[in-house]
């Protein structure tokens, strides 16, 4: 079953932009995002249940997942920010898919984290890594949803299996 609920393609082309707020299904691509001014960015993903059901399954949805890692292209094109919230708990699970390729936010001075319960946090670690010069860190309902994929932040994994913890972070 496909979704309707996504555009097919979002183009951003505003380098002079220093304020930014994207609130939408994820798309099927993001050709184009140049924000390079970028001061403040507020960024609130969604996905429908189905899509979440079909990544994380075995052998998941193809198109499900590369929606979801082109989500990569939107993180990259937004990395000179300083200020970053990132919310509904839908984003979290979507930047799972793309974490590996995560660029460096090396303007980030404050970032805002919300999850829930139903949703992963392999994200979590990567990006905290990714901010060098991180100076507020703001974590809104840290219960997450437990799969193989949580990452180095979260409890469900036993101390010995994990790599390193948040306060590895710089």
């Amino acid at each position: 079953m496909s979704s309707n609920y996504y555009l097919d393609s979002v183009s951003i082309d505003t380098p002079s932009v220093v304020f930014f707020y994207y609130s939408d299904y994820v798309a099927r691509d993001y050709t184009v995002v140049k924000v390079d001014n970028l001061v403040d960015a507020r960024v609130y993903l969604s996905v429908t249940e189905d899509e979440i059901n079909r990544v994380r399954a075995p052998h998941g949805g193809y198109d499900a997942v590369l929606r979801f890692t082109n989500v990569g292209k939107l993180m990259n094109g937004i990395r000179n920010v300083k200020y970053l919230d990132l919310e509904p708990a839908d984003t979290d699970e979507v930047l799972s898919l793309c974490c590996e390729s995560m660029q460096v936010f090396k303007n980030l001075k404050s970032l805002r984290i919300k999850s829930d319960k139903k949703r992963g946090w392999k994200a979590m670690s990567v990006l905290l890594r990714n901010c060098p010069h991180l100076e507020i860190l703001v974590l809104e309902g840290h219960l997450h949803h437990e799969t193989d994929k949580c990452g180095d932040a979260c409890d469900c994994i036993i101390r010995e299996d994990k790599g390193l913890s948040l306060a590895f972070v710089p």
